[in-house]
Order: C-alpha cells, then structure tokens, then sequence
C-alpha cells in the first residue's frame, strides 16, 4: 500500500508540474502580456516626452537620464541608429511603436529618439526594487507548487486509508473470516468498489456455504445405501457359499468399510468447518494421552516410535478428544511415509506448546506444504489403495489446531523427511 501511495503521489505531482512548465511556455507563446504591455506605453510616452526634449535641447536630454532611472530603475543609454544592425524594417517597427522590446531579451526596451538615435533601457537586476518583485515572483511560484503537493498529498492520504481498510478487509476473508465486510460508510468508501467488493464477499460465502452443505448432505444420503448393502451382504453370508463368493463378499466388505471411513471423516471435518463442535479445554496430563495414542498405533506398526519431553511441567490445556485425534491423524501420516523413525517431541514454554512429529520419509516438497492441509488433496494424484487415505487426516488435524486457536507448521526433519509441528497457547480464553 505504501508503494501504491508513493507512485501516485509522484506520478501526479509529476504531472502537474509537467502541465504548470507547458502552461508557461504556451503563455509566454500565446498569451497577450497586459503588464508588458502596459510597461511599453509607459516608455512609449517617455520616448515622446524625450523627443520634444530633444528638440529643444539636443545635449540637454542626458541630463534627464538620472531622474527617469530612479523612477523606472532602468539605466537609459543614447544609441546612434548604426551601432545597431537593424533592418529598416525592424527600424520602422520603433518609429511606429515609439517604444519597443528586445527580441532576446524582455529586460531591455528600446525607445525612439530620432531618425538617427534611439535609447537603450536596460532593467537594474542589481537594483533592490527588481530584486523583491522576483522574490514576490518566487514565493508565490513555490506557495503555488507547495499548495498542489499538499493538495494531493492529503487527496491521496486519504485514498491510502481507503485502500487500507479495503485491504485489510481482503485479509480477513483470505485468513477465513468470510463473514468480513468493507465499510460502506460515504467517508471510507471508495466510489462504488466498496459495495461491489462486499457484493462479491457474499457471493463467495454463500457458495462456500453451500458447498459445505452439500457435502454434508451427501456424505449423510450414502450412508443409508452403505447400511442396506451391509444387511444384504449379511443375509448372502448366511448361506451356504464357496470359497471364491465367500472371498468376493470380504473384499466388498472392506470396500464397504473404507467408504464408511470416508463418511465418519467427511461429517467430522464439514462440523469442524461449520463450527459446531464445542472445545472443551481442560489442564490434562498430555504424556497419558500421548502414550495412550502411541500404544494403540504401535500395534499397526513396526516402526518403534521415540517420545521426548522437553520439559517437566506435562500439565497442558487442550480438548482431549479433539487432540487425541490430531495426533492420531500426524501419526498415521508418519507411519504411512517412515522407514525407520518416527519421533515425537514435545516442548513447553510460558505461553505455548509444541508437539513435534518427525519421520525420515519422503517428506513434504515446500511448494506442496500448504496443499497438503487442504480437504482431499493427496501428493500422489493417482488415489490408489497403495498409497492409502482420504486426503483427510490433515485437513482435520488443521480444523483442530485451529479450534485450540493454534497453528500447523511444516516443515523438514533431521532425517530428512517430514516435520509437522502443532502449536497452540496455553492461556485460557476470558470469559
């Protein structure tokens, strides 16, 4: 946002300056100069007044130099006509202006005298009275530039608000606050995006919404035709079968369980994701609940798990049902991917707690980490038995931590594998 803020100021303060050095130079080409103007009638009628002086005393005029120079503060200078290399018609031009500027130079104005002399009158830029009008000029040309860029400055400070909570807005809906809106207050909105931004935030949710829901109500529908097919299945048992029907029936039964396994796991993540399930955090023994998971798991596996306590203090405050399911759901994972270790770590601090569950597996690849925690998202694309799961387990295990307003990390192990960490805070939430 400050880097949006930073172009459009310069790019717009660029712009005006830009526009105020063009305006000058098309004023100074086309613009009638009534000041100018004014000053040339002046020397004009000085020039007519020096003529008749002349006339009556030709060596005489000099002498009224000093007096018009303090008036004017210009220095007046007689020319003869042929120090200067004019064109008759430039020439002309004088005798019928009687006072006229200089083509390079508007700080000199020539005044006609006779035919054959003229007098150059040059400003004093040395004179004090020039010297505080161009300071008059400067100040007010910087007061001018000043004004605009505090202008614009203020205009787009208060656009950079705009934008800001606009954005901040954004992050919430990107973090899964959906419920997020942007202001829609005159004062905060900019022109109609606000509204159109608030508009497309309700769409979102409500699909989202859906979406859920129906993911709900389909994962309930199948489970009525999974248990008719299991009673029928039960019925066919009963008789009298061979060894290949009695082999048949097994592998639909298996089938039949991992679709069931697959519904239990659908309806636990969509309540999680609707918020309707209630953690209730209570100060546990975490090394009970820990070695209970551990033991059951150890049975399916021949991988001999390693604990470590990085502190006495095994008192944490968590939902033991809802955690042992996480730990379950990381160890799993690690027993599905390991070769030889699996450790398990956990550290305590004065606000946190960390669990730590390292294997020496394949691991995880950086761009494919926050993937991973996303509802049936698999590394291995081909979903076959071998490779086993739902794309569940992680997906839940993040719903849980963040229940326990936590955070999953991933990360890589010493071994090389995979490294997920849970870490949630350990100070009760006021009432």
């Amino acid at each position: 946002m400050k880097k949006l803020f930073i172009t459009l100021y310069l790019g717009i303060v660029g712009t005006l300056f830009l526009f105020l050095i063009l305006a000058n130079i098309l004023t100074q080409i086309l613009y009638f100069d009534d000041e100018a103007e004014i000053e040339r009638n002046q020397f004009k009628v000085q020039s007519q007044l020096l003529q008749t002086l002349a006339a009556v005393d030709k060596q005489g005029i000099n002498s009224q130099f000093k007096p018009l120079e303090s008036l004017n503060h210009y220095r007046y200078q007689r020319l003869e006509k042929e120090r200067l290399s004019w064109s008759s018609a430039r020439w002309n031009y004088l005798k019928e202006k009687q006072a006229i500027f200089d083509l390079d130079d508007d700080n000199i104005i020539y005044l006609y005298l006779s035919e054959s002399e003229l007098i150059k009158a040059t400003r004093l830029e040395e004179n004090q009275f020039w010297q505080q009008v161009d300071a008059i000029d400067g100040i007010i040309l910087q007061m001018l530039y000043l004004s605009i860029a505090i202008s614009t400055a203020l205009w787009l400070l208060f656009l950079h608000r705009k934008l800001a909570r606009l954005n901040e807005t954004a992050k919430r809906i990107a973090d899964g606050d959906l419920g997020a809106r942007a202001p829609t207050q005159s004062r905060l909105q900019v022109g109609d995006l606000n509204t159109t931004f608030n508009s497309m935030a309700e769409k979102v949710q409500q699909l989202l919404q859906r979406n859920k829901q129906l993911t709900s109500a389909i994962a309930h529908e199948i489970r009525s035709p999974v248990f008719r097919i299991e009673c029928q299945l039960e019925m066919l048992a009963s008789n009298k079968l061979d060894e290949s029907q009695m082999a048949t029936l097994g592998s639909i039964h298996d089938d039949l369980d991992e679709v069931s396994q697959l519904i239990d796991e659908l309806l636990n993540y969509a309540r999680m994701e609707r918020s309707e399930v209630v953690v209730k955090k209570e100060m546990l023994n975490i090394e009970e609940h820990l070695s209970w998971v551990l033991e059951s798991l150890q049975r399916e596996s021949q991988i001999k798990f390693e604990i470590n306590y990085n502190t006495t203090d095994l008192l944490v405050l968590f939902d033991s049902k809802l955690m042992e399911r996480a730990i379950n759901n990381l160890i799993r994972n690690a027993i599905k991917f390991a070769s030889e270790h699996i450790d398990v770590y956990v550290t305590k601090s004065e606000s946190d707690i960390l669990l730590t569950v390292d294997d020496d597996g394949p691991g995880i690849p950086l761009d494919k980490r926050e993937d991973v925690v996303q509802p049936f998202h698999r590394l291995d694309p081909s979903r076959t038995k071998q490779t086993g799961g739902f794309g569940l387990g992680l997906a839940i295990v993040s719903e849980i931590i963040s229940l326990h307003n936590g955070s999953l990390t991933i990360g890589k192990s010493k071994y090389g594998g995979a490294s997920l960490q849970l870490c949630w805070p350990q100070k009760k939430e006021e009432a």
